[in-house]
C-alpha cells in the first residue's frame, strides 16, 4: 500500500496536472477561443482522471469554484486585452484563485551545515531561483545553484538546519481562504513579471489590513540584487483595509519579493502591478527623519540669535522639499512646552532663531522637521540641548535678502547681497563675509562655490562656471566676520533656480538723441543701467568672440554667431520705456538669430568681414 506521504503527492501532481490544463483551457476562453458554457464539460474530457481524483478526495475543487476561477482568469484578460499584454499583473493570494507561482515540492529533506536538498521533483525548479523550505512555524530561504539530479539540488549556501519531510515553496506566507497572512518574517517571491518596455517606474499596490507594513523588493537587468521599492502612497478604504501603492523604478523583466518586517502580523488581500503610476494618490509617503547638526548636541556659549540646522533633506522618492519648522524648549520650563515654534518655514535646512527667545546662561532644547512638496512632514529629530552665554555680545546673524527665497530664472553670475554689518551689546568692523552655495542634496562640506573669507563685504557676484542652467535649484548662506569678535552665525539658507538656458545679455539705451550720436547708456538683459569696462568685453561670449582670422591670406575678422532683441526697456527698470537693442550669446525668450547668420537658409556660426579698408 502506498504510503501517505506517496497518496498526498499523487494529489498534489494530479492538482498541478488539473491546474495546468485548466488554466490552459480558460485562458482559451478568456481568449475567445472556446465557449464559456461548455467549459466544465472540455476540463472533465480533457484532465477526467485528475478531476475524478481531486473532487473524490479533496475539498474546495467542485464545479463551482472551477467556474469561478474561469471567471476571474476571464475579467483579467479582459482587462489585458483592454489595455495590452503588459500592462497589468494580478496575484490573488487565495487559492484556487493564485495566478502568481505558487510551486510547492514535498518530500523535503536537509542537514545542518550542508548545501544539498533532497525533495520528491525538481523538475520544476530553475537555477538561480529562490525558493522557501517551511517546515512548521520555521523557514528559511534558499537559491538553487545546481539541480544534481531529479530529486536532488544544491543550493548556493549551506542550510542552517536539518528537515525531514518539508514543503520547498514560493512563499512561507499562509494562504487563508479570502487572505494571506504574513507573520513576521514571511516572504513571497513573485515573478518574472513584465510591465511593458516604457522607460517609467511601474507601480505595485497591495491590498492589506491597516495593521502593520510589508517591504517590497525587485530585481531587473539593472538591478542585479535586491532592491527596495518604497511605498509611495497609502489610501483606507471604507472597509479599514488599506492599499498601498509602491513605486517601482523596473524596466522590463523583473522578480518581486514582499517581505514583512514588522513585528506583527499583516493579511493582504491581493497584488496588482500596473505599467505606471496610477494617479489615485492618497496619503503621500513622508521624508526621512532628520538630525539635528548645528549647534551640536551640548555647545556651550551660544549667543542670542544663533542658526539652527539640521541634517540635508532627503526623500526616499526624491520628492522635493516644501517647508521646515524648528521648535524651541527651555530647561526653565521643564521642556514641557515649546517656547519658540517657527511655524512653516520655507524649504532649507537651517533657520535663524530672532532676538528676544534665548536668554543669557540657560539651556535650551531644539528640534527640526521637514514637509514634502505634497504636504506631508517627516518626524521630528531627536531633541539636543546648547547652552547660551552668560552675556550677549555678538555680530548679528545676517539675512540674505537677494535673490529672493524662491527666486527662479537666476542668470550664471547671479549677486547675492546680505543685511548690512550690525553687532548686538557691542561695536567691531566689519573685515569680511563668506558666501557659500550648494546643490539640492548636497552639503556645505562638498559645496558648489565657497567664496572663503571675501573683501565682497554685503554683496558678491558668483563667478561663472560655478551654477548650471536647466532650472537647477541652489541653496546659498552667508556669514560675517568681525574684527574681534570673530564670524557672526551663518545665515538662514536660501533657496534660487538657475534660468533653463544661461545666456549672457547686454544692451545699449538711446538716453537722448540729436547732438550727433546722440546718448547712449549700456545696460543688463532688464533696462538697469550696467557698468561694463574692458575686462567685461573680453569676458563675454559675443564680444571675445571677434577676433582676426587669416582667410585665403586675407586679413578677416571673425564675428560668432549671436541673437538680438530690440524693445523698449521694461517700466520700473532705469531706463523704462526708452528703447533699447540687446545681444546673447543663446536663444533666449524674445530674441532672434540676427539675419547676418543665414546662408541660403541654413544657420551659419560665424561670418567674416575685411580686416583693413580697401
Amino acid at each position: 500500500m502506498a504510503s501517505m506521504n506517496e497518496r498526498v503527492q499523487e494529489l498534489i501532481n494530479s492538482v498541478q496536472t488539473f491546474n495546468n490544463q485548466a488554466s490552459l483551457l480558460l485562458a482559451a476562453v478568456g481568449q475567445g477561443q472556446l465557449d464559456p458554457e461548455k467549459i466544465q464539460e472540455q476540463i472533465q474530457t480533457a484532465t477526467q482522471s485528475a478531476i475524478d481524483a481531486v473532487l473524490d478526495q479533496l475539498d474546495g475543487y467542485d464545479a463551482t469554484t472551477i467556474l469561478q476561477r474561469q471567471d476571474m482568469l476571464k475579467l483579467a484578460q479582459d482587462i489585458r486585452n483592454v489595455t495590452d499584454d503588459e500592462k497589468f499583473f494580478f496575484e490573488f493570494f487565495r487559492r484556487p484563485f493564485s495566478l502568481a507561482d505558487q510551486i510547492e515540492v514535498g518530500s523535503v529533506v536537509t542537514v545542518a551545515g550542508d548545501e544539498s536538498v533532497d525533495c520528491a521533483d525538481t523538475s520544476l525548479l530553475e537555477v538561480g531561483q529562490e525558493y522557501v523550505i517551511c517546515s512548521g512555524d520555521l523557514h528559511e530561504t534558499v537559491t538553487v545553484e545546481a539541480v544534481l539530479t531529479s530529486t536532488r539540488f544544491r543550493a548556493t549556501s549551506e542550510v542552517s538546519a536539518s528537515y525531514s519531510g518539508a514543503t520547498l515553496k514560493r512563499t512561507s506566507a499562509q494562504l487563508d481562504g479570502q487572505s494571506t497572512r504574513f507573520v513576521p518574517g514571511d516572504i513571497y517571491y513573485g515573478g518574472k513579471f513584465a510591465l511593458g518596455l516604457a522607460d517609467v517606474d511601474k507601480a505595485i499596490l497591495i491590498r492589506r489590513g491597516a495593521v502593520g507594513e510589508l517591504s517590497v523588493y525587485f530585481q531587473d537587468a539593472t538591478h542585479e540584487s535586491w532592491t527596495q521599492a518604497p511605498w509611495e502612497w497609502v489610501r483606507t478604504n471604507e472597509d479599514g483595509t488599506q492599499d498601498v501603492e509602491y513605486r517601482l523604478p523596473a524596466r522590463g523583466d523583473f522578480d518581486i519579493k514582499i517581505v514583512n518586517e514588522s513585528d506583527v502580523e499583516v493579511v493582504t488581500q491581493y497584488i496588482v502591478g500596473v505599467h505606471q503610476d496610477t494617479g489615485l494618490l492618497g496619503d503621500h509617503h513622508p521624508p526621512v527623519k532628520p538630525t539635528n547638526v548645528s549647534p551640536a548636541a551640548g555647545a556651550i556659549d551660544l549667543q542670542e540669535t544663533p542658526t539652527l540646522t539640521g541634517s540635508v533633506y532627503s526623500h526616499p522618492l526624491g520628492t522635493s522639499q516644501g517647508a521646515l519648522q524648528i521648535r524651541v524648549y527651555s530647561d526653565a520650563d521643564s521642556y514641557a512646552e515649546a517656547i519658540y515654534d517657527s511655524g512653516e518655514q520655507p524649504a532649507g535646512s537651517s533657520f535663524k532663531l530672532p532676538a528676544g527667545i534665548l536668554s543669557v546662561g540657560g539651556t535650551f532644547e531644539w528640534e527640526i522637521r521637514y514637509k514634502d512638496s505634497h504636504g506631508v512632514w517627516s518626524p521630528w529629530s531627536d531633541m539636543t540641548a546648547f547652552d547660551t552665554a552668560t552675556s550677549f555680545v555678538y555680530i548679528e546673524t545676517p539675512i540674505l535678502s537677494n535673490p529672493g527665497n524662491g527666486a527662479t530664472d537666476i542668470p550664471e553670475q547671479s549677486t547675492l547681497t546680505s543685511s548690512p554689518f550690525t553687532v548686538s551689546g557691542g561695536s567691531d568692523n566689519h573685515v569680511g563675509s563668506r558666501w557659500m552655495i550648494r546643490e539640492t542634496g548636497g552639503s556645505y562640506d562638498t559645496p558648489v562655490y565657497d567664496s572663503g573669507s571675501s573683501l565682497d563685504l554685503e554683496s558678491h557676484v558668483v563667478p561663472a562656471g560655478n551654477l548650471q542652467d536647466g532650472e537647477v535649484t541652489y541653496y546659498a548662506k552667508v556669514q560675517h566676520e568681525g574684527e574681534t569678535l570673530g564670524a557672526s552665525e551663518w545665515s538662514s539658507e536660501i533657496s534660487f533656480t538657475t534660468k533653463d538656458l544661461f545666456a549672457v545679455i547686454v544692451g545699449i539705451a538711446q538716453v537722448a538723441s540729436g547732438g550727433g550720436a546722440g546718448t547712449w547708456q549700456r545696460v543688463d538683459e532688464d533696462g538697469n543701467n550696467k557698468t561694463t569696462d574692458t575686462a567685461y568685453f573680453n569676458n563675454h561670449p559675443t564680444y571675445a568672440g571677434i577676433q582676426d582670422a587669416t582667410i585665403d591670406e586675407q586679413a578677416m575678422v571673425q564675428i560668432p554667431k549671436f541673437y538680438y532683441k530690440v524693445e523698449q526697456a521694461p517700466a520700473g527698470s532705469d531706463q523704462a520705456g526708452k528703447k533699447c537693442w540687446w545681444i546673447s550669446d543663446q536663444p533666449a525668450a524674445g530674441f532672434e538669430l540676427h539675419p547676418a547668420f543665414m546662408d541660403g537658409g541654413v544657420e551659419i556660426d560665424r561670418f567674416y568681414v575685411g580686416k583693413y579698408e580697401g
